[in-house]
């Protein structure tokens, strides 16, 4: 008889993730490969470190370098990033290459040059990517790879309903837009993103 689908998860392995696209990353002695939800190994253990399938594809590491694999296993970003975080909805992530960062598409194309000390982890909805450079913030527009928002701000939160919740100099937040014209002036001590017209300061 078939096996019954379960999504229990297994005991025999050392280290087990969570389930993304019916795939399961699990380690044993130390490497790391896939299980679907019969508990059958479906991508086989060979990896350094291995994450969550998200839209699916999983971030990867091997010989010490990161890259994603398809459903099927098959490569499909080389692994030759030293940081990849995981392909959201945007169908963008943040990599991380000779020590700085920037972002790829599914292609593996860098859209965004790794030239960024720090950014947040994910493009959001918007299209938009917070980033750190000279020890400052800004903003950048992955459609266009342009910086949107100057690298002026000590932080600088991600956009929502069209404005930036940054932090000035003096350690004050304000909200700039998506262009970086200062729409709020920087005089609260705190400032949590806007949701439905309204914004905690």
């Amino acid at each position: 008889p078939a096996k019954k689908a379960s999504k229990k998860k297994p005991t025999n392995y050392d280290d087990v993730g969570g389930f993304g696209d019916g795939l399961m990353p699990v380690c044993k002695h130390d490497l790391w490969g896939y299980i679907d939800v019969t508990g059958e190994i479906a991508i086989p253990i060979q990896f350094d470190d291995a994450d969550n399938y998200r839209n699916g594809y999983a971030v990867v590491k091997s010989n010490g370098k990161y890259g994603a694999i398809d459903t099927n296993g098959n490569e499909v970003i080389s692994y030759v990033y030293d940081a990849l975080f995981p392909f959201y909805t945007s169908g963008y992530a943040v990599a991380k290459k000779d020590g700085l960062w920037g972002v790829i598409d599914l292609s593996g194309k860098t859209v965004v040059p790794h030239k960024y000390e720090e950014t947040g982890n994910s493009v959001d909805k918007s299209g938009f990517l917070t980033a750190k450079k000279n020890g400052l913030w800004g903003l950048v527009d992955v459609n266009t790879g342009k910086e949107t928002v100057p690298f002026v701000y000590k932080f600088i939160k991600g956009c929502e309903e069209g404005l930036v919740a940054v932090r000035n100099s003096e350690n004050r937040w304000g909200f700039v837009d998506t262009r970086g014209e200062l729409k709020i002036p920087c005089k609260y001590n705190r400032a949590e993103d806007f949701r439905y017209g309204v914004a905690r300061v």
